[in-house]
């Protein structure tokens, strides 16, 4: 053992054991000689101006946008105990006159780029400043981002309050607006001393999506550099330097070149003095492309973006389809329908059917349709293992027609399956003769 590393031994000893990893042999994690100690994490800070400025490029764009087109490329419906369809269909009709769904995709949105936007639900009573009232009705939907709201008021005093350090007001100009009455969607949740530290907002997705995209830009832009520098042309010409060296030669040198690459790109002929060389030296893009897409891997895991939906490439592998990938990132963005967006779609919907039912109808619940759905051979190949299990059990006496036609209507498989056609199958069963009994001879 050497004596620095006795020393460091002995220093080990006195100080607070920390955790970590160190290897005494190589220096890593050693303080003085590991030249990785001295990395630290920094916060990267975006302004406005900055946050537009980035969102202009194609693949910031794409990663703040795809999860929210997702969440939202499918409707979502709503379900009421009484099966009221004529004022169902008078919720849809509302939720279209205030362009719910695209005020939410704006809002969500806004709120990846910035760290927050909010709707404000714009009502008939302009007390804008008290809570919401049974008796207001939705009017229209504002959607600001979080640069065009002044300041933001926390309720920090009302422990039992249920927005306890959360937005008690939203202050524009002189205009209070309570929080019953917005609706906030948020970026990348911050600690609560970071998110008072951010003017009680959370924080952009770009803050942490530009550390893998950045690299990526570059890589991408050198490339294409190199694209176009895959030929050198290099010229070999006698007392080259000597001729540089003497007074007038060296414009008749450039002109040289210059007629030179002229006749080659225009004549497509090369002209040399009888000492003259001509040599044409060709890059080669061997392994370009794998450091491309490595980099833009990142960026996909960084996004949380599937690259055959990112990049809309096949998925890369011996029999890859890409499909678990897929119904990964699906199952992520159901996730976000769940907790992010259902919960901001229940403060709005109790105005929207106190509009059309005078209030919430019994049993009305409101779900996403699935992101994930089955091709036709798929659909018929599970349709067709139902089938053989319903057979295996009904020859078994396990279940009984009706049974098998209630799950039919469930699953929707046939329409023209009715309680009145259910009913008449349990009453067959019930008034069905006995089978005879067999007399063993």
């Amino acid at each position: 053992m050497t004596e620095h590393e006795a020393q460091i031994i002995d220093a080990s000893k006195a100080q607070t054991v920390n955790d970590g990893l160190q290897n005494l042999v190589t220096s890593m994690g050693v303080d003085g000689r590991d030249p990785s100690i001295a990395n630290i994490y920094v916060t990267k800070t975006f302004d406005q101006n900055a946050l537009d400025t980035v969102y202009q490029n194609w693949l910031m764009k794409k990663c703040v946008d795809i999860p929210v087109d997702d969440a939202f490329r499918k409707d979502r419906f709503v379900i009421t105990g009484d099966g009221d369809t004529d004022n169902v269909k008078r919720f849809y009709d509302l939720e279209s006159t205030l362009g719910v769904k695209a005020k939410f995709v704006e809002a969500a949105k806004l709120g990846r780029l910035y760290g927050g936007a909010v709707i404000i639900l714009g009502t008939s009573d302009l007390d804008w400043k008290d809570p919401i009232k049974e008796t207001s009705a939705v009017t229209h939907l504002v959607v600001l981002g979080r640069y065009e709201i002044d300041s933001v008021i926390l309720n920090t005093a009302n422990l039992v309050s249920p927005n306890y350090r959360a937005p008690e007001y939203y202050k524009i100009g002189s205009n209070a607006i309570h929080y019953t009455r917005v609706i906030q969607f948020d970026g990348d949740r911050l600690p609560f001393k970071r998110y008072q530290a951010n003017a009680n907002w959370h924080g952009s997705i770009v803050q942490r999506l530009n550390d893998a995209i950045e690299p990526a830009q570059s890589v991408i832009q050198n490339c294409a550099t190199l694209v176009n520098q895959l030929s050198t042309d290099v010229f070999k010409t006698p007392g080259f330097f000597a001729k540089l060296a003497s007074l007038g030669e060296e414009s008749a040198m450039i002109k040289r070149f210059q007629t030179a690459a002229y006749m080659r790109s225009n004549l497509n002929m090369m002209v040399l003095d009888s000492e003259e060389e001509y040599v044409r030296l060709a890059a080669t893009l061997t392994g370009l492309p794998e450091t491309m897409f490595a980099f833009m891997r990142v960026v996909s895991g960084a996004a949380d973006i599937p690259e055959t939906r990112l990049f809309g490439d096949s998925a890369s592998g011996l029999n890859a389809t890409g499909q678990g990938d897929q119904r990964n990132y699906y199952d992520h963005v159901a996730a976000d329908q769940n907790t992010v967006y259902a919960p901001r779609y229940v403060l709005l919907d109790p105005l929207l059917c106190r509009a059309i039912w005078g209030g919430v109808p019994e049993g009305f619940r409101s779900q996403f349709e699935p992101l994930w759905q089955m091709s036709d051979n798929e659909r018929a190949d599970v349709e067709l293992k139902r089938a053989q299990r319903d057979n295996i059990y009904l020859t078994a006496e396990v279940t009984t027609p009706a049974i098998v036609a209630r799950q039919l209507q469930e699953d929707e498989t046939y329409t023209a399956i009715d309680e009145e056609y259910i009913d008449a199958l349990e009453s067959y069963k019930e008034t069905a003769p006995a089978a005879p009994a067999l007399e063993r001879v």
